[in-house]
């Protein structure tokens, strides 16, 4: 499966690499997934970011999310549901602390709740194979709205 994720933009006073989607796609990767990392902080706008998955074509969509982030992903979030038909999940530290509030405030299908490789992996490979997500432990999900 075609997985993109994606580092939303944020005004730090230090960038640095995204180094846990590299993780995450490293992990995916092993797994025989095509993983492209897009990373904002480059210059990236929103618009460029869901042009960028358009070409890509992937089965699901990864959006890491820190507090400082929240607002953007917010954003992104909301312009690639608006305009794509693909899943989006959500992890990262402000995810795994207020799980049930960042479903309710974004229109994201799943979050993931602390160390995201297992989880990202078991997602992946359930949507892939059109399998039931509800026994993915750490994965939070909508059910019945």
């Amino acid at each position: 499966m075609k997985v993109a994720l994606i580092q939303p933009k944020y005004s730090g006073h230090v960038l640095h690499p995204p180094l846990g989607l590299g993780y995450l796609a490293s992990f995916l990767q092993r797994e025989g997934h095509l993983v492209r990392i897009i990373d904002a902080n480059l210059g990236i706008s929103n618009t460029q970011i869901v042009d960028q998955i358009k070409q890509l074509e992937p089965g699901l969509i990864g959006i890491s999310v820190m507090t400082d982030t929240f607002l953007e992903t917010k954003k992104i979030v909301f312009q690639i549901k608006r305009e794509l038909d693909i899943p989006v999940v959500l992890g990262g530290s402000h995810v795994s602390a207020l799980p049930k509030y960042t479903m309710g405030e974004t229109n994201a299908d799943f979050c993931v709740c602390g160390e995201g490789e297992l989880i990202l992996k078991d997602l992946v490979y359930n949507i892939e194979h059109e399998i039931s997500i509800e026994n993915i432990n750490g994965l939070v999900y909508r059910k019945n709205n």
